[in-house]
């Protein structure tokens, strides 16, 4: 198994590792909050002789992990064919390697030595030494000090793993463990049979807190992608026809809006702007149960304004403009 275990001397600093026995595993337990060449050691693996390798990764090398699976091409087959399972951490984002090395500490004004692990929550990340919590960051600090490109990320949970595993969700001490396909189910059966692994079921309630850190990353993922679009909108149309542009869930939820007309943002308070969307909604729900297609994009006629809308699989795009189109 290809796995991420610490630097000795600093356990923030990760580093990927070929665990060839029950102690190079031991040593891999516990989050790590930073980016490994994980796949590198893929082919280190494959060179040493092993034919079916298990990783564990977190969400957008599981992703890349799966688009060399689908990839055809010669030059990767034997990387591919030698993926037997794949495992997926919950993920919220990275540190870059430099923050943790001059500027983490900072935060929670500690010796680099004495943490033993951290630990996301709900509430933000868990420091804890010699098990004992002594620190907690809150999520909108930890969240800013990210990668870029985990704040572009949808991915909390490892969707594309065999195997999703993480603390979000279970009581200390136990990981929450999400089965996403048949090998994944295989091989937890086979490790419970074995006496390898003690589980149950959690209740509902449990996966609460899984599905609300996996929304808000979603919508964090959404308005940095929509928040560059509706830029480009704006700086590219020489008569700023983009009035505002909405981005709404199928349930009803927005998850990204932004107004580019002082006279429509002074009549959009935040009570009319969220029956404004709902109406969206309402009228969203004729169009698809009249028109039965998603395909193109659809508009409202209000005479000086129109909303145009374009239907996704799990969201719709409408955009207020004086214009019959938008290209």
């Amino acid at each position: 198994a290809i796995v991420v275990s610490s630097i000795e001397n600093n356990k923030l600093l990760p580093h990927p590792i070929i665990a060839k026995t029950f102690h190079n595993l031991i040593s891999a337990q516990t989050n790590k909050y930073s980016l490994v060449p994980i796949i590198l050691k893929l082919e280190e693996a494959i060179a040493d002789g092993y034919k079916k390798i298990a990783l564990v990764a977190p969400p957008c090398q599981v992703k890349a992990l799966r688009y060399l699976q689908a990839v055809k091409d010669e030059r990767l087959k034997t990387l591919a064919d030698s993926i037997f399972l794949i495992i997926g951490t919950f993920c919220l984002g990275t540190f870059p390697m430099s923050f943790l090395r001059n500027n983490f500490l900072k935060l929670v004004d500690i010796d680099i030595n004495e943490i033993d692990k951290m630990r996301l929550s709900e509430e933000g990340l868990e420091i804890y030494s010699l098990n004992r919590l002594i620190s907690k960051i809150p999520t909108f600090k930890i969240i800013s000090n990210f990668h870029a490109a985990c704040k572009t990320c949808p991915d909390f949970t490892g969707i594309l793993s065999d195997i999703s595993v993480g603390e979000v969700g279970s009581p200390k001490g136990w990981s929450t463990v999400l089965i996403r396909s048949q090998r994944g189910q295989d091989v937890f059966k086979g490790a419970m049979k074995q006496g390898l692994l003690e589980a149950y079921e959690i209740d509902k309630s449990s996966i609460l807190g899984i599905e609300n850190i996996s929304k808000e990353k979603v919508r964090r993922g959404f308005i940095s992608e929509f928040g560059k679009i509706s830029s480009g909108l704006r700086s590219i149309e020489e008569e700023k026809p983009i009035m505002a542009i909405f981005v709404v869930f199928n349930t009803g939820e927005t998850i990204y809006s932004r107004v580019f007309v002082k006279s429509l943002i002074d009549s959009l308070s935040r009570g009319k702007s969220d029956l404004f969307t709902g109406a969206l909604t309402a009228i969203s729900t004729v169009l698809k149960e009249t028109i039965k297609s998603k395909k193109y994009l659809e508009k409202i006629d209000f005479g000086d304004i129109k909303i145009l809308i374009s239907f996704r699989k799990d969201f719709y795009v409408a955009i207020i403009t004086e214009y019959d189109s938008v290209r």
